[in-house]
């Protein structure tokens, strides 16, 4: 008896192709886009949740590519306020990849200095001798 080989869906195969052009691994993917682990070697079909996950995750995945294999993996920068003024600072070398990591970057740098506002608040409401015993240590 002859053993079938399992061919994954051509869109996993596509998703998978996505993973290695942009250099990270399928660890870090899975926890980007909060995809089961394991989900893109498994030989079922891809659900519209799996779907929605990775299109909401890589903005620079042009869905016409992930869904037919047709047209460019990657779209065309979008020159929206926020990505036109990077792009012109790094003089057009950067790829939307690097924009929406810049862009979350600069979130969560804004997370961070609120953090920090809310723990200098915190640390005002404390008696000086707390505060004196927290910052010695």
């Amino acid at each position: 008896m002859k053993k079938q080989r399992i061919v994954k869906s051509p869109i996993k195969q596509r998703v998978l192709q996505y993973i290695n052009f942009s250099k990270m691994t399928k660890s870090y993917f899975y926890e980007m886009t909060n995809i089961t682990y394991g989900i893109l070697e498994s030989e079922f079909g891809i659900t519209e949740d799996v779907l929605r996950k990775v299109i909401s995750n890589c903005p620079d995945l042009s869905i016409q590519w992930l869904l037919t294999g047709e047209g460019e993996m990657i779209k065309q920068p979008d020159l929206s306020a926020k990505s036109k003024s990077y792009t012109e600072k790094q003089d057009n070398k950067s790829c939307g990849i690097c924009i929406e990591k810049d862009n979350r970057i600069a979130d969560l740098l804004e997370r961070t200095k609120a953090q920090a506002q809310i723990i200098d608040k915190f640390m005002s409401t404390l008696p000086v001798s707390c505060t004196d015993t927290i910052s010695n240590k």
